[in-house]
This record gives structure tokens, sequence and C-alpha cells, in this order.
């Protein structure tokens, strides 16, 4: 995809979705989501079939590769906008390790860290 393609969209992604995107986190932040549903996507599908590609398209975030099943859990995603322009993104990984209790949460700086 060319830079310009690229700069298109993402242009009308800031224009079009992202404050939908806004909005909707502020009614989650606000406690909204304990009473009623919120907008949330899904995706389902057979084994190597685009899932995580589709995931990958729409949060930037790049998802395990190789070959086999390399993404054989459960997996939620949850977006929102950084209150701190200085640093634009940050994120965690939590997760469950089998036969053990609790929760391991991983910190990450970068997309590319995932």
């Amino acid at each position: 995809m060319a830079a310009d393609s690229r700069l298109a969209i993402t242009a009308i992604y800031d224009a079009k979705v992202r404050p939908f995107i806004d909005l909707v986190d502020g009614l989650r932040a606000s406690g909204l989501d304990r009473d009623v549903t919120l907008p949330s996507v899904v995706v389902i599908g057979d084994q190597s079939t685009g899932k995580s590609s589709c995931l990958e398209a729409i949060s930037g975030v790049q998802l395990p590769r190789g070959t086999g099943v390399v993404t054989r859990c459960p997996l939620e995603l949850r977006l929102k906008k950084s209150q701190h322009p200085e640093s634009p993104w940050a994120g965690c990984i939590r997760y469950h390790p089998e036969g053990q209790d609790g929760e391991t949460v991983d910190k990450i700086d970068s997309p590319e860290d995932v």
C-alpha cells in the first residue's frame, strides 16, 4: 500500500471512526457498560482464515506469527486513546497461566513488543 493511500485511510479513520471509539471509551469509563451493552467486535472463524490478521488491521498490534496454530486462546484487545500525547502507546498483556491461580500481567511499551 502506498504511503499516500495510508495517509488517506488514516485521515478518514480519524475523522469518521475515531470519534465513535472515543465516545464508547467515555461511556465505558463512566461505568455505563455495567448497565448497557456497549459495542464490541468479535472475530470468529475456522483455523487459518485470517482472524488474527483482522485484529492486527483493526488494532495495529502485530500478533505472534508462525506455522501451524499460533493464537490458540481467546484474545481480548481493549483499545482506547491515550490521555498523554507524549506517550501515544502503552499496553499490558494479562493471562492466566495453565495450572496456576491468579493472573499474570506483562507491561509493554510498543506494539512491536507483543
